[in-house]
């Protein structure tokens, strides 16, 4: 698939207790505190409170650059990450963009979909499990 993002692809050499994937997250959070610090919480899920972009993935399908919205990340593991939006996610399976610079292009199944009060907003908090890597080409 062409667009501007270029040629997206799914990486078939994702095992589930990928070192490699730590360290990009890892990464991607190292990059995101540097630029600006954030709360940590103890345990293996790092607060990740900053914007990101998801993308419904259709059919095994990798979406188009206009099908990408920006999300509210609320925490991020080597597993998966959680969001809040205002709106339910389309599919069962999304696109994430980790980072801004340079993104690490995830696939994520969605695990849970639960109605939260934040700040007097009622949204919705995605949680999801990483299942793949998407390469951008």
């Amino acid at each position: 698939m062409r667009n501007q993002l270029g040629s997206l692809s799914i990486a078939n050499d994702f095992p589930r207790t990928d070192v490699s994937l730590y360290g990009l997250v890892h990464g991607v959070l190292e990059a995101e505190r540097a630029r600006d610090v954030a709360e940590r919480r103890d345990g293996r899920r790092h607060s990740y409170r900053c914007i990101q972009s998801v993308a419904p993935m259709r059919a095994g399908r990798l979406p188009e650059a206009s099908q990408f919205r920006p999300v509210r990340c609320v925490d991020l593991s080597a597993a998966g990450l959680s969001y809040l939006d205002d709106e339910s996610p389309v599919a069962s399976n999304l696109i994430v963009a980790l980072g801004t610079d340079n993104p690490v292009w995830m696939i994520a199944a969605v695990v849970r979909d639960e109605f939260v009060a934040v700040d007097g907003e009622h949204l919705h908090r995605v949680a999801c499990r990483f299942t793949g890597r998407a390469a951008v080409r």
